[in-house]
């Protein structure tokens, strides 16, 4: 099993979340994909997202499977739309994507 967390940052709460707006690409899309192709067959066991007291930093932490399980998830066609659409947006509203921590467990 292997931990991912990334935080993002917005610079103010009057900004909403990406998954708080409607993007180009509906959330219910990715929802559907990760049920079907990532829960379904249990290669992502769970997702959480935290928000620090501010509420300015949301923290995402995921247990996969494998690492090659959350590369499959990093690399999906269909997700990638997206997260380009969510990329997009953040880019737009000031949002910063910190790094990828990796742990093994």
């Amino acid at each position: 099993m292997i931990q991912y967390t990334r935080t993002y940052t917005r610079p103010t709460t009057m900004i909403p979340w990406w998954f708080n707006t409607t993007l180009s690409v509906p959330i219910a899309d990715f929802h559907a994909r990760m049920q079907s192709v990532y829960y379904a067959t249990g290669k992502c066991i769970s997702q959480n997202f935290s928000h620090s007291v501010d509420e300015l930093t949301l923290t995402y932490t995921g247990l996969w499977e494998s690492e090659a399980a959350y590369d499959e998830y990093d690399t999906d066609a269909i997700l990638s739309l997206y997260w380009a659409a969510k990329d997009e947006y953040s880019l737009a509203n000031g949002i910063v994507k910190g790094q990828l921590v990796i742990t093994p467990l």
